[in-house]
């Protein structure tokens, strides 16, 4: 690591780390567990020279600290598109992609980072790395649209219809992805298990 003292920086930053990084994140709708989780990574993971970049299929950036929403580089073309994307508060249909994501997710382009940490509860551990950098994903939850449908109430008749549909192609999608890791760490022991 760069010698650090004459940057004036105190002694809890000294295991920050300095090293070309990405976060990717399945999205963003706006600051809940998994956002804030990311937000922390982002902010106190990585020296403030060096902060990573933050990869997401879909980003409401008037619900985020202004500073996370800046350091989003990249979102999916697809889910800003009029009739999907999000208006003011009110949840766009850009969700209707889900068979879509994970193609997303694979076709980034992050041969720049040596490290790619994958903030996951549906498809961003679906991403390709260089075979020499480090893939950590940090799972909040298996894809439960694909693997445990019912226990998300509330849907309509056909979103519910399109994720039964769709569930078996999710499923595949997901154990083929589930190799690309180098490390995965649940955010809980029911997660893990």
């Amino acid at each position: 690591m760069p010698d650090r003292s004459s940057a004036g920086r105190g002694a809890s930053d000294e295991h920050d780390l300095e090293v070309d990084a990405a976060i990717v994140h399945d999205w963003f709708t706006g600051m809940y567990g998994a956002e804030r989780v990311v937000e922390a990574m982002w902010s106190g993971l990585f020296s403030p020279s060096v902060r990573p970049d933050i990869f997401t299929f879909h980003a409401a950036r008037n619900r985020l600290p202004h500073r996370l929403a800046a350091a989003i580089v990249q979102e999916s073309r697809l889910a800003s598109l009029p009739g999907l994307r999000e208006r003011g508060i009110r949840g766009g249909h850009w969700r209707y992609l889900l068979p879509y994501i994970p193609h997303y997710f694979a076709k980034l382009d992050l041969e720049p980072y040596d490290l790619v940490i994958s903030s996951s509860h549906a498809c961003a551990f679906h991403v390709r790395t260089r075979p020499d950098a480090l893939h950590v994903c940090y799972c909040h939850t298996p894809m439960r649209y694909a693997w445990t449908p019912g226990v998300d109430g509330g849907r309509s008749v056909v979103t519910g219809f399109v994720l039964r549909a769709a569930a078996s192609r999710l499923r595949r999608a997901d154990r083929a992805a589930a190799s690309g890791p180098d490390v995965f760490v649940a955010n809980s022991s029911a997660v893990r298990d």
